[in-house]
């Protein structure tokens, strides 16, 4: 595959024909130096999702994060687990979540300080671009940067604007959306609300959310520029149906664990979220970015045992920060120089009690943990001539500590400090117009999460004996844009961690998560990705990934491990969606391929290889100063059977949960356009 893909790459830079004119500059912005995609030394790619908005059916964000290289989703469709992402391995051992991937939205972090992140608070309808940025990125985020999951909002139109949808679907699926803009001469306002709830295919899976979120722009002077973003999100309802063996799946997939209904397993949030970013323009090519926000998350879980199987988070977070850069441009050469300083803080005020039943019983842990990191960074990307330099480097200062406030069981009090300097570095060098090379190595370190940390086997409150993991990557690759024809790209990689850290679970803990430290890991990893233009109408685009994830150092009492793939990562997966669009109709077929995998680090149990496709149609009318467009959807077309996620480790061989089935939706959206 990656000889001929490299065959390929060679071929098309070499057509003379293709001219300066047909160069499309996508600007690349998640590095936090802008600079074009051809000059970037890293792997990024750049999604634009507002084409797509009116036929997605909006379940889940995975469908906006389709066709990108090295980045591996799982578990859809259960709610109270939220979308479980991982980018070149980095976040596989997430229990629920985003774990070693950082989040930014509108340029604000999402990701916690401690390197949570959660997706089921976001706006699905209002992400317009997505840029994901594979590969170690502490030089540019610091902790938890394995990859980076930047999404932005997009312009708010300069006129009043007027939206709804509704979209219905199998197992009592329903998506209502409304949305409005006003505008002013230097004002701009978007609100937007959504309320969403489904039955669920499996039982005991049903869930209801609602968000609501909000977008203010004032431009206030040719030289400043103020955005504030809002969000508040109440989800009264997520039910968790469970792993279950495969003989249970055999008899009959939707079923739920019978614990998980026991014991009523699922969660209740509320999350809400302010930000504001301002943007100014400084004197002799100075310019500077600030940012504050703060957000609080109120969290009620019910796990499927009784001892300490009960869950009260009260969690608040914040932070600020401010960058500011020069840009020199000389005869011959270019010059951005950045430099900034980025500060959070986080406080968790966690309780556990026994479960009896969904019931709460007895207090069993009481504490407060908090997390605190202070950092700076400087960046800079050189260019001369055909040549392009990337540097970084960044310090890290974090804090974390535990104050057990229930004695009577014992004191589990507790604090640490870890600091990490991350270096970067990358060349690129463009071939013609249109297409470069690029080579970087870059570093990653990623801290045990809060409630990592606090999943301590030993009935503790604070495990100290998990340590920070730590990555090195190196990487090239190829990649060439060219306007209305075609755009492609390569990028070869190895990544080398120590400490990795792993999941598993304790038989008197089933359905808990715990952690400990790998001795080391290695990654190597091919990424192709590319888009066709066929003709004015049809398109074909795509991408493939193929990876080997090994542990390279591990010994488990007795156990040597070593050698052994890491689980729940696929060596091979990959997408193809072909694509029809004209003035009024819009057709899409997506297929979608998964690799077999392990289940277990024993690399015991195999999870057997599947593949998706899935189709939709839809048509826009003009009609009295309204565009409105109804879609059809149907989800895996050809009724394959496949595994929404697999719960690595898990004791008792509970590993599955089953994936839909066909389905259908439908969806109508309005938007005002005079």
């Amino acid at each position: 595959m990656t000889t001929w893909a490299a065959a390929f790459a060679l071929i098309l830079i070499g057509q003379e024909s293709v001219e300066a004119e047909n160069l499309d500059t996508i600007v690349v912005t998640a590095t936090r130096i802008e600079v074009d995609a051809l000059s970037t030394a890293r792997s990024v790619t750049t999604s634009d999702i507002g084409v797509q908005l009116p036929h997605l059916t909006l379940t889940s964000i995975q469908e906006q994060l389709g066709q990108i290289p090295g980045l591996f989703t799982q578990n859809e469709t259960n709610y109270a687990q939220d979308l479980r992402v991982s980018i070149r391995g980095f976040g596989a051992r997430s229990a629920f979540g985003v774990r070693g991937v950082k989040l930014v939205v509108d340029g604000i972090p999402e990701t916690t300080p401690d390197g949570q992140g959660q997706v089921d608070n976001l706006m699905l309808s209002e992400v317009s671009e997505i840029q994901v940025l594979r590969g170690a990125s502490s030089s540019l985020y610091g902790n938890a940067s394995g990859g980076v999951i930047q999404m932005s909002s997009g312009e708010i139109l300069a006129r009043p604007t007027l939206d709804a949808a509704i979209r219905i679907g199998a197992w009592g699926h329903r998506h209502y959306s409304l949305g409005g803009t006003l505008v002013g001469d230097i004002h701009k306002l978007r609100v937007s609300g959504s309320h969403q709830a489904w039955a669920g295919y499996r039982d005991h899976s049903a869930m209801s959310q609602t968000n609501l979120h909000a977008r203010y722009k004032w431009d206030i002077s040719s030289r400043t520029k103020l955005s504030w973003q809002g969000n508040y999100v109440d989800s009264p309802m997520a039910q968790d149906p469970g792993g279950v063996a495969l003989t249970q799946v055999a008899e009959d997939p939707s079923s739920a664990r019978d614990r998980n209904l026991l014991f009523d397993a699922g969660e209740a949030i509320q999350h809400w979220k302010t930000g504001v970013r301002v943007t100014h323009e400084l004197a002799g090519k100075w310019t500077s970015t600030t940012y504050g926000f703060l957000s609080g998350r109120k969290f009620d879980g019910r796990l499927p045992f009784e001892n300490s199987g009960a869950i009260d988070l009260d969690r608040i977070y914040g932070g600020l920060g401010t960058q500011i850069t020069h840009k020199s441009v000389f005869e011959k050469s270019a010059n951005q120089f950045s430099a900034g300083v980025d500060y959070a803080d986080q406080s968790d005020d966690r309780e556990r009690y026994d479960n009896l039943e969904g019931d709460r019983g007895d207090l069993r842990l009481d504490q407060n943990e908090s997390f605190t990191n202070l950092a700076i960074f400087v960046l800079d990307h050189w260019s001369y001539q055909d040549w392009r330099i990337q540097a970084g480097v960044r310090w890290d200062w974090n804090r974390i500590a535990v104050t057990d406030q229930l004695l009577s069981n014992g004191e589990s009090s507790g604090s640490e400090v870890l600091t990490s300097l991350n270096p970067s570095i990358g060349i690129s060098y463009l071939l013609g117009e249109t297409a470069s090379v690029f080579a970087s190595a870059s570093t990653s370190f990623e801290t045990p999460t809060l409630s990592e940390i606090s999943a301590d086997p030993r009935g503790n409150g604070f495990n100290q004996d998990l340590s920070p993991q730590r990555a090195f990557t190196i990487e090239t690759g190829l990649r060439q844009q060219v306007r209305d024809r075609y755009t492609w790209s390569l990028s070869l990689y190895q990544t080398t961690t120590s400490d990795e850290i792993v999941s598993f679970e304790l038989p008197d803990f089933p359905g808990r998560s715990f952690f400990r430290n790998a001795g080391m890991t290695s990654r190597l990893g091919a990424e192709l990705s590319g888009m066709l233009k066929i003709s004015p109408y049809f398109s074909v685009s795509g991408s493939w990934t193929q990876a080997s994830f090994t542990y390279k150092d591990y010994i488990v009492g007795e156990l040597d491990l070593s050698d052994n793939r890491m689980p729940v990562l696929p060596q091979q997966f990959g997408d193809v969606s072909l694509i029809y669009d004209d003035a009024h109709w819009y057709g899409r077929a997506d297929w979608g391929y998964k690799g077999s995998f392990f289940a277990d680090d024993q690399n015991e149990t195999t999870v057997e290889s599947w593949s998706l496709l899935n189709v939709q149609l839809g048509y826009r009318w003009l009609l009295s100063g309204w565009e409105v467009i109804p879609s059809l959807r149907i989800n895996n077309l050809l009724d394959a059977f496949y595994f929404d996620n697999i719960r690595p480790n898990a004791f008792g061989s509970r590993y599955y949960e089953a994936g839909l089935p066909r389905w259908f939706q439908m969806s109508v959206t309005m938007r005002l356009i005079n």
